[in-house]
């Protein structure tokens, strides 16, 4: 991790005189786990962008970009976009043409310093040191506003509190600090998340906390703090630990397994009165599997048997790592034997019938998908097949142009398949070519606005602050409004469920009548 710049004059490691030995014990073990370079009492906006945003471009300047996406202060974006020149126009231009005419350039928030000095006692300025530098770390969610955590600070400093610790003990200091009578979001956010993140330093698991990323850039969050009972609590804590660290499966994975195991919890304290490990017995994992394969679904009949064996399967994992663990007061008989666990259903055809997506297909039906971006995605992945996840992805620059003189009708899509890791080139139609030349044009002008001359990616959103780009996650609510609006419906006269994924097998469906090969070595489905 590159240290972030300060003035030397900022490093100094808190007093530790007026403490009792119990503080100082505490601030010599926050200092302990805290980077050299981040035991300060007054933070410069960060090059980096982690903790804070970087400071404005523009020479001179001593404020803090307003985002990620367009290193410019709030004025002088504001000034840049009334003028409508070109990002690197505006920049060059002279200091008179992009003068502000403010009074001054602001305090320490509008300059993106974050100030620990207004904090009285040196136990909290070394927790928010320790605060500022897991952000620096960069896995920890997007930068601080400057503006909203000094407000916190000195809200802290106002409530004569010596910890942050203080805030989970005394509901009375916490109300001293509006954030129960008067609730301000970011402050109990921030109240909630740095409590958590000083006790998982600590080695106290039992808290909220990121799992980690998961596709699309946004975290996973824990479940398995809501356990009510603590030895299963912490089985089930370590365990989870143990698969992230392992690398065993994805945040998102084991984010759905301990799921799981948090909703078999509530209903074995709840219903079956589950108190000791003793309790977790081979009859109790039978009446869960019961249980489960009685719930009823979300659309019709029970749930399907892929989401029936990940509930059962999850619970099974857990109680197999807690025997391995050594806990040894869980029955020895306490598992599923083979062929118990729900077994998957017999796939059913995926594919839309050529009714439904002819229907879709239709032209004057694409318009009324407002948005062209979500449209010319949503044209993609049904003319071409490519995965929603792709889709999103695709480089700026995937349109290759076959033609020769004199020809318009040769086209392809070229992009990276995560799953072969493979670079795939497949043909497309000039229409869909041609959309994506709008795109393009569209990506462009989407880009230049926020100071990027040329984007990555063919759907650029520069306000996602991770990913940069259209995440996969709103196109199947865009499609399932799209369909109602279509008013499509199954013989039954039911709405068709359409999602992304349905695209693709029916374009594989499609190329399979039409001869092309899925036998290999010339497979191309």
């Amino acid at each position: 991790m590159s240290a972030p710049a300060q003035p030397k004059t900022g490093l100094k490691t808190v007093e530790l005189e007026g403490m009792t030995p119990d503080e100082r014990e505490y601030v010599r073990w926050i200092e302990g786990i805290t980077p050299a370079v981040y035991r300060r009492e007054r933070f410069l906006p960060d090059p980096a962008g982690r903790y804070t945003a970087p400071g404005c471009s523009i020479n001179g300047c001593e404020r803090v970009s307003s985002s990620s996406s367009l290193r410019l202060c709030a004025t002088h974006r504001n000034k840049f976009k009334a003028q409508g020149r070109p990002f690197a126009e505006f920049v060059l231009l002279p200091d008179e043409s992009r003068k502000i005419h403010n009074k001054g350039h602001g305090g320490d928030s509008a300059r993106g310093i974050i100030d620990l000095r207004v904090c009285s006692s040196p136990v909290l300025r070394a927790e928010m040191a320790f605060v500022i530098s897991r952000k620096g770390t960069g896995d920890y969610g997007a930068p601080f506003v400057p503006a909203t955590l000094n407000a916190f600070i000195r809200r802290i400093a106002e409530s004569r509190l010596r910890s942050l610790r203080e805030l989970d003990d005394e509901p009375t200091r916490v109300s001293s600090l509006d954030l129960v009578a008067k609730p301000n979001r970011a402050f109990v956010m921030y109240a909630r998340e740095f409590s958590a993140w000083l006790q998982i330093a600590g080695g106290d698991l039992g808290v909220r906390r990121r799992l980690g990323r998961v596709r699309g850039g946004s975290h996973r969050w824990s479940k398995g703090q809501h356990i009510s009972l603590p030895w299963l609590r912490d089985i089930v804590q370590r365990w989870v630990s143990y698969r992230l660290a392992t690398q065993a499966a994805s945040p998102e994975h084991v984010g759905g397994q301990e799921s799981c195991v948090a909703q078999f919890a509530e209903w074995a304290t709840t219903t079956q009165g589950l108190v000791r490990p003793e309790g977790l017995t081979r009859e109790l994992l039978l009446a869960w599997l019961a249980e489960v394969n009685t719930t009823p679904g979300k659309y019709d009949g029970i749930q399907s048997g892929a989401w029936r064996g990940k509930r059962v399967g999850a619970v099974a994992a857990m109680i197999q790592f807690a025997k391995m663990e050594g806990t040894d007061r869980i029955p020895a008989n306490a598992m599923y034997l083979p062929r118990e666990l729900p077994a998957r259903d017999q796939p059913k055809p995926r594919f839309l019938e050529p009714r439904v997506i002819d229907t879709l297909r239709k032209p004057e039906n694409l318009l009324r998908i407002a948005d062209p971006s979500h449209r010319t995605a949503i044209l993609i992945m049904m003319q071409v097949g490519l995965r929603a996840g792709h889709t999103c992805a695709l480089p700026f620059d995937c349109l290759i142009d076959l033609n020769r003189a004199g020809e318009s009708n040769r086209w392809a899509l070229s992009f990276i398949d995560t799953k072969s890791d493979m670079t795939v080139t497949v043909p497309v139609e000039p229409h869909v070519a041609s959309a994506i030349r709008e795109q393009q044009v569209r990506a462009k002008q989407l880009s230049a606005g926020f100071g990027k001359p040329q984007p990555e990616f063919l759907f650029p959103n520069p306000r996602a602050y991770l990913t940069k780009r259209l995440a996969q996650e709103p196109l199947n609510k865009i499609i399932k409004a799209w369909v109602k609006d279509l008013d499509v419906r199954e013989h039954s006269g039911e709405l068709v469920h359409v999602t992304a994924h349905r695209f693709r097998h029916t374009f594989a469906t499609e190329m399979l009548a039409k001869g092309v090969s899925m036998v290999k070595p010339q497979h191309v489905v």
